[in-house]
């Protein structure tokens, strides 16, 4: 009999059991059309299923008894092949959304960066196409959809999901809480040194594995997604800028010099960075309130009384 059948309906372990099913039949799916290789949708789709399994994995390893073949090396190794082609699937898609440029010269060079990114892009998905049948993801992903068939965990899988809600969501919250990204002071983008561009990704990175690990629970609480929606123009914001900056890197290793050269294009991406930006120092500022920000959000939505105790607003020394 499958453990799945033993699980109490609210229960810890039957809610990541029902969460992990859904994300590795997205990546079985999405794996098979990218292997059809379409629709460049499907490569995201492909990764975002791989960022929520390992998050969960992450989050929550602690109720599952896994096989070792499960690892998240593994998982987080081929979620960055992915991210790198579709870094360039993303690029790709936003310069054909662009206008050409009027100066006939400028225009040629834009075509010709163009068909030279389409190209790698080729190659890069081909490469990926190839990445896929590697035998340790193939192994990975084996042994879990092994273990959902017939599944095992932890004594703690047993207890009720809605009772552990302050731990698993407080546990999560407090990395994403005190992350240095929030004390970034510069408010002109031209001020960050290499050192605030790191931690600013980092951050990013930090909200997403936060958001996974609380919608696996929203399910039994719904009480909880008041905490996404807050979490959503963060991201946007974040997002938006980092894609800039990547893009930048990406298209310096194209083509020498690609700003003198397209100087449209370049003037367009700094005043996209720029309302980014902008829009993230206004996050910044809502979210380290500590009446209204991100922390009385979250202890609302669990059903407290927020401290308002400003740590999140307090300056280090």
């Amino acid at each position: 009999m499958s453990a799945s059948l033993t699980l109490p309906a609210d229960s810890l372990g039957l809610c990541l059991l029902q969460g992990m099913q859904r994300q590795v039949d997205r990546y079985l799916h999405y794996r098979r059309a990218v292997r059809r290789d379409r629709d460049p949708e499907d490569l995201h789709q492909l990764r975002v299923s791989l960022r929520r399994l390992r998050s969960l994995l992450e989050h929550y390893g602690f109720a599952l008894s896994l096989p070792k073949a499960v690892r998240l090396r593994s998982l987080a190794s081929l979620g960055r092949r992915c991210g790198q082609v579709r870094d360039l699937d993303v690029l790709l898609e936003a310069l054909q959304a662009l206008p050409k440029p009027e100066q006939h010269q400028e225009a040629r060079r834009f075509q010709q960066l163009q068909k030279q990114l389409k190209a790698r892009c080729h190659q890069a998905r081909c490469q990926l196409r190839r990445e896929l049948q590697r035998s340790r993801y193939q192994r990975c992903i084996t042994a879990l959809r092994n273990w959902l068939a017939k599944p095992s965990f932890e004594a703690c899988a047993y207890l009720p999901s809605p009772e552990l809600l302050p731990e698993l969501v407080l546990a999560t919250y407090a990395r994403l809480h005190v992350h240095p990204g929030w004390w970034i002071r510069a408010t002109d983008q031209q001020q960050l040194r290499s050192a605030d561009n790191y931690q600013l990704h980092d951050l990013r990175k930090t909200v997403k594995r936060f958001r996974y690990g609380v919608e696996v629970l929203v399910t039994v609480a719904p009480t909880l997604e008041p905490l996404l929606q807050r979490l959503k123009p963060l991201q946007t914001a974040l997002g938006t800028w980092q894609d800039r900056a990547t893009w930048t890197a990406l298209l310096d290793t194209q083509q020498a010099h690609w700003q003198q050269r397209i100087p449209s294009l370049a003037d367009r991406w700094q005043q996209d960075s720029r309302l980014a930006w902008q829009q993230w120092l206004e996050q910044q500022q809502a979210l380290r309130d500590p009446i209204t920000g991100l922390q009385a959000t979250v202890y609302n939505c669990l059903g407290w009384r927020s401290p308002q105790s400003g740590r999140i607003n307090a300056t280090p020394s």
